[in-house]
């Protein structure tokens, strides 16, 4: 059985080889003109979705975006460098750019919206830990220093497969919704009751027709949720009933109509 020390290990193995060796298109490029100059200025960490996807696939098939964020003294610097670099400013005070196909997006620790929304206190790298909506995202590859800064609740997380809330507040709650069920599609997740409680008021307050539509805006490529069938589009009641049912996986209904479907194309 897999330990949190050997899945630490293992996960910062993964995470430098798909920053330092990996055969990603521009990688090279993009650490000689980014990631480099970008370390002069502070600390750096790939935080979230890119280490936690490394979990549960190999770096060869790696397909997620990539989330850098930094703690910096000096904030002119690092707003030199953005705009030397000619990045595009994101939706939450950030840039943005594309490596290989992959998107990446930078952002100061202190832009963080939990930080700016009062909802924590963000003084270092490992403090936007604090600011991630999932559990298993609360992650961070301390680029410079190669080391995981991960709590032992987190790699248990992993290990027990469950995913959770980590910091309840978000300015986009049917977004976080979305991504919940997907992300307990693909990689087979048990839901927490607190994330399972989530899931249940946002299909009671905005209706399953909504989050289908924000499935479909937010991945056009891949909507999972617009698979749905008339069969399976249960109350908000009903579906509380069936993760009890389940003990935290998704209820058989939604998993065959997403599976069916997503692998057969069928609509």
């Amino acid at each position: 059985m897999t330990s949190s020390s050997s899945l630490r290990n293992r996960l910062k193995d993964k995470a430098e080889r798909l920053l330092w060796t990996s055969a990603i298109p521009g990688r090279e490029k993009f650490v000689e003109q980014f990631l480099e100059p970008a370390l002069a200025c502070g600390r750096v960490g790939l935080i979230g979705g890119a280490v936690r996807d490394l979990a549960f696939q190999s770096v060869r098939n790696f397909k997620s975006d990539l989330d850098f964020v930094f703690s910096v003294d000096d904030l002119g610097a690092f707003a030199r460098l953005m705009s030397m670099l000619d990045l595009q400013r994101n939706s939450f005070g950030g840039y943005r750019t594309t490596v290989g196909g992959f998107r990446v997006d930078f952002w100061e620790a202190r832009n963080s919206w939990a930080h700016i929304a009062g909802h924590c206190q963000i003084n270092d790298l490992a403090d936007v830990r604090k600011t991630t909506f999932f559990n298993l995202d609360a992650i961070i590859l301390d680029v410079g220093e190669r080391e995981l800064i991960a709590d032992e609740d987190v790699l248990n997380g992993f290990l027990e497969r469950q995913l959770d809330i980590n910091l309840r507040p978000t300015p986009n709650e049917d977004g976080a919704a979305v991504r919940a069920l997907r992300r307990l599609w693909k990689d087979q997740l048990l839901a927490s009751k607190h994330l399972v409680d989530f899931l249940v008021e946002r299909v009671d307050t905005s209706g399953w027709e909504a989050l289908i539509k924000r499935d479909s805006l937010a991945f056009p490529h891949s909507p999972i949720l617009a698979n749905l069938l008339q069969s399976y589009r249960p109350t908000a009641y009903q579906l509380y009933l069936d993760f009890e049912q389940t003990g935290g996986r998704l209820p058989p209904g939604l998993q065959y109509e997403i599976e069916f479907k997503s692998r057969t194309g069928i609509h």
